[in-house]
């Protein structure tokens, strides 16, 4: 019988299943589950007051093999969904093959500690676990190698699964706190295992009771594996005591009589480039993702041997320098350690990138769902378990060996409306905004012409659409593109960087006719496909990512085409004519916003916005002060629709100038854009080659501040780089203190500088640092020269 149909019959309902847990029985659960919602929306919420118990019985052991990979978290997923809609039912698990000798238990201490994660992350009990007919309760806890904690995503939990840390609690204060009051011979250094089993007994130990643990306790605990996995984790407990770090790393990276600084050089690397990314501030999403990933990649396992070292570096070099790998081991270890940083650096950017799409995914659902609330997933599977617990193509899969390692990363929700339905409500909600806004006639009729179009085109959408960038072809309609914008991103990246296999269903509550997408790419196309086994309830996104385990190394290139450094006098002369004040003759103009007057909706913020600043700046550069928005624009997908609008619409501002966008935002944006530049369509690209923005980009090195600008234009990101590395040559430019390839042969006399106002008549960039001023009214020059001045000079430090 179905749980339906048992529901009317009584107080009890069960559901036997198996050990392997896989897509074809989560499929009948949720078709049940959604009876029970039609069931309950027909008859009302008295449906749910009678209290009832479901009784899931596992009717086969799992095998040892099968005990950790077995199991698809997604399962559980649904049961937490249930839950939240029906308060009524109690859930619980049997499990009656319990042995009473622990190594045989691993099936079920899983279960146990998912059942805990939940109760952590959601602040709820989803579902009780009974070994054999006894109910049975961790008493501890312990962060998972395979797998993320359970996420329930709501309108709370939205804000801090996300939130980047702060200078109080960020995961290197969270070490000292673990440790503080532990006198600096409590770790024996040179036992690494023991100071991870130690500092993690020590954290848990300061967190005690398990019942007031919250997500951030548990990201924590991540965070002190992926130190550990990096071999950096004594390293900061050295710090913390001011002693220094003289212990060994890996078999391969040791002090010897030839070699004494491979071991400090190692350290100090990974260090900087977890301070330089950010990543002790990392959300809890990021920090779970940047655990999973790192404990489960080849890429930062220390090779065993000086030939392993070898084999893993030399395809990344040539000539002399390739001879000299093969008989100097010192230069061989530095070689590897610059590899390992790049490698734990593009690491550390692809965590973002997850987590930048889950949270953009995530806010549809809190925003755009009658529910609003989900819940996200992820863990690492072998082979092996991909093929029984998953619905892939065969092609697809082939591409890989029964030793690949896959990210399966899963956000659901119960919602009672499908996407396309949702996506078609949401633009006559903004038509009918911009029908009754204050703006021109002409504008307005322009856009409610364009909605209407929209509208009409939206019928002939199928889902997969809403996951690829080829079915842009309105990209100047910027409403289109910015609803949809996180989704996009993210099946890009996904798609095409990291070959993923990506599934997407949505279906409404009374709909039978099902609708759901299969996506990969196939000699660099998306091949879409009809799902066979799909999600009959809510929407279901689901991202199969292979694990790349190869090293990367990028090979920047000499371009030897422009190497003139000097600007003329006339330069300067021309930018006397430039000014905020009424009388100049080509005027800046500060823009002031009203955010009380802003709207919080998060599309209407973006034309509000634009609508402040006013038709008569048009002729002029407009600046604005970031921080005037920081409350408005809280991200970079904020910035990137709020400029894209500014700049893309048939009322556009040619020339913008934005001061004071923190780094990390604007290495995102750029990244962002990259993806655009893969498209081939002659309406969408990197950015517009006749629109301009100029940002002015502080960055902080002890305590003073640097101001360094970047040019956004171009209409493909190796053009955007060339036009910048060419402004370096004069000008402090933000490539310079970024990782970028310069791309060689690239021609910059495409782009239309000419026109634009922030160029002087011989096509140089105009200093504009030395007409706006920082809070202090200063001006941005001055403020970078006076930090220059107070750099202490190093004795170390050599000229060449």
């Amino acid at each position: 019988m179905s749980l339906l149909q048992q529901y009317r019959k009584g107080n009890k309902l069960k559901l036997n299943i198996k050990s392997t847990v896989n897509n074809s029985l989560i499929t009948k659960i949720v078709h049940d589950y959604k009876e029970l919602l039609q069931q309950r929306n027909k008859e009302g919420m008295s449906f749910v007051e009678e209290a009832k118990e479901l009784e899931i019985t596992f009717i086969e052991n799992a095998s040892q093999e099968d005990a950790n990979e077995a199991f698809d978290l997604l399962f559980l997923s649904y049961l937490a969904l249930l839950k939240t809609d029906f308060p009524n039912i109690t859930i619980k698990l049997y499990y009656p093959f319990f042995d009473e000798k622990k190594d045989r238990n691993n099936y079920f201490f899983k279960l146990n500690q998912h059942r805990l994660h939940f109760f952590i992350t959601g602040r709820r009990e989803v579902f009780q676990l009974y070994k054999n007919n006894i109910e049975y309760k961790a008493r501890r806890i312990f962060q998972s190698v395979s797998y993320i904690p359970p996420l329930p995503v709501d309108a709370v939990t939205l804000d801090t699964l996300f939130a980047k840390k702060q200078t109080h609690n960020d995961y290197l204060s969270l070490i000292n706190l673990t440790i503080n009051g532990t006198g600096n011979n409590f770790f024996d250094i040179s036992d690494r295992e023991g100071v991870l089993s130690k500092m993690q007994q020590l954290f848990k130990e300061k967190k005690d009771p398990l019942q007031s643990w919250n997500s951030s306790d548990l990201s924590g605990l991540y965070f002190l594996k992926a130190l550990y996995d990096l071999y950096v984790l004594r390293h900061y407990i050295n710090l913390h005591y001011g002693l220094s770090s003289d212990y060994q790393i890996g078999q391969t990276i040791v002090s010897s009589k030839d070699d004494t600084e491979s071991t400090v050089t190692f350290r100090k690397e990974i260090a900087n480039v977890l301070i330089e990314t950010s990543a002790f501030y990392f959300s809890d999403v990021e920090a779970y993702f940047f655990s999973l990933i790192i404990s489960n990649s080849d890429l930062f396992k220390i090779p065993l041997s000086r030939e392993e070292m070898h084999a893993k570096v030399s395809p990344f070099f040539s000539g002399i320098e390739l001879e000299q790998l093969a008989i100097d081991t010192k230069f061989l270890r530095s070689k590897y350690i610059n590899i390992y940083k790049e490698n734990l650096r593009r690491i550390i950017g692809y965590v973002k990138d997850i987590s930048y799409g889950l949270e953009e995914l995530a806010k549809n659902i809190v925003d755009h769902t009658i529910s609003r609330h989900g819940i996200i997933t992820a863990r690492i599977y072998k082979y092996k378990p991909i093929v029984s617990l998953k619905t892939v193509d065969d092609e697809w899969l082939n591409k890989f060996n029964s030793n690949h390692k896959f990210l399966d990363i899963n956000l659901i929700d119960s919602g009672f409306v499908s996407i396309k339905k949702t996506y078609k409500e949401n633009l006559l909600k903004e038509k009918e905004y911009f029908t009754g806004a204050d703006t021109g006639e002409s504008t307005k009729a322009l856009m409610v012409a364009e909605y209407n179009d929209d509208i009409g085109q939206i019928e002939n959408f199928q889902l997969s659409d809403f996951l690829n960038f080829n079915s842009v072809k309105l990209y100047h309609q910027i409403n289109r593109t910015k609803a949809r914008l996180g989704l996009l991103i993210f099946a890009q990246t996904i798609l095409y960087e990291k070959e993923a296999f990506v599934s997407l269903s949505s279906n409404d509550l009374y709909t039978n006719d099902l609708s759901g997408s299969n996506l990969f790419v196939k000699n660099g196309d998306i091949v879409f496909q009809k799902m066979e086994k799909m999600m009959p309830l809510g929407t279901h996104y689901n991202f199969i990512i292979p694990m790349n385990e190869v090293l990367e190394m990028n090979q920047k290139s000499e371009d030897t085409s422009y190497k003139e450094t000097s600007i003329s006098s006339s330069v300067f002369m021309e930018l006397h004519n430039y000014g905020f004040e009424y009388s100049s003759r080509k005027r800046l103009f500060r823009v002031v916003f009203e955010s009380s007057k802003i709207s919080t909706d998060k599309y209407a913020k973006l034309d509000e916005l634009k609508a402040q600043i006013g038709q008569q700046f048009h002729n002029g550069i407009i600046v604005i002060n970031a921080k005037d928005l920081v409350h408005i624009l809280s991200n970079s997908s904020d910035w990137i629709r709020f400029l894209a609008n500014m700049q893309f619409s048939s009322d556009f501002f040619k020339d913008i100038i934005v001061c004071g966008l923190p780094s990390t935002v604007y290495v995102e944006i750029i990244n962002i854009l990259k993806l655009f530049d893969k498209i081939s369509s002659q309406t969408v690209g990197f950015w517009k080659k006749d629109r301009f923005i100029l940002f002015y980009i502080p960055v902080e090195h002890n305590g003073s501040i640097f101001w360094f600008n970047s040019l956004l234009t171009a209409a493909r990101y190796r053009q955007f780089v060339k036009m910048n590395d060419e402004i370096g040559l004069y000008h402090l430019n933000f490539n310079s203190v970024v990782d970028q390839e310069v791309p060689v042969g690239v021609e910059t006399n495409d782009l239309e500088v000419s026109d634009s106002q922030l160029f002087s008549k011989s096509k140089k960039l105009l200093n504009f640092e030395l007409l706006i001023e920082n809070e202090s009214k200063m001006s941005l020059f001055e403020d970078t020269m006076t930090s220059l001045i107070n750099i202490p000079i190093d004795n170390d430090i050599h000229e060449d």
